[in-house]
């Protein structure tokens, strides 16, 4: 495993060496292909989050989906591409709680039914997260979902967050497809139904 301590909580931005950055140039080029893409070439530093420059479009039509490289670790963002447009009926965290939510709570009675550590925002009611987590489609998916690199997950109806490391280009590219899923499945599962009669 490609592991580097300290690439999640730095709050500081870590400048990867002429030879990290190059690694991460070899893994975004093998990604990009297994996920039939391009490399591009990624100057944000988001403090707080370790530092990607590659990133690999992964787009579908009403999603914006990237993979974002680093040397040892990957980042994946998909959002709806209405933005702050969509119903997200609910937001919850895989294995940390989410730092920006204030207070959190671990959801314990929906943790050992879905055999994971789901964290919410501690007003949010337990009610909005076990029609997701419980559907079929979505318990499937998370079944084939490699947790073991992953530092957290964020996830609502309309946008995900994957924090992981990179154990390589492979399981890499098949875990983004397999998020990807996940991120339509629970949109699906996750946006209101119009009323009948």
């Amino acid at each position: 495993m490609l592991a580097m301590p300290g690439r999640f909580t730095n709050l500081t931005h870590v400048p990867l060496s002429p030879s990290e950055r190059e690694l991460a140039r070899e893994h975004a080029r093998s990604i990009a292909s297994l996920l039939s893409s391009k490399v591009i070439a990624d100057r944000r530093i988001i403090l707080g989050w370790a530092h990607c420059p590659f990133k690999i479009p992964f787009h579908l039509e009403d999603f914006w989906f990237t993979v974002c490289v680093s040397d040892c670790t990957f980042r994946i963002d998909g959002n709806h591409k209405k933005g702050a447009g969509v119903f997200t009926g609910f937001c919850a965290s895989i294995k940390s709680p989410e730092s920006t939510w204030g207070k959190t709570r671990r959801v314990v009675d929906l943790s050992a039914e879905v055999g994971l550590d789901l964290f919410a925002p501690k007003d949010q009611s337990t009610d909005l997260l076990r029609p997701v987590f419980l559907d079929k489609s979505v318990s499937s998916i998370l079944r084939q979902i490699d947790f073991s690199p992953v530092h957290e997950v964020f996830l609502n109806g309309a946008q995900i967050k994957v924090f992981s490391e990179l154990t390589d280009p492979k399981h890499c590219a098949d875990q983004a497809v397999l998020y990807r899923k996940l991120l339509l499945a629970t949109f699906d599962v996750s946006r209101p139904r119009p009323r009948r009669g």
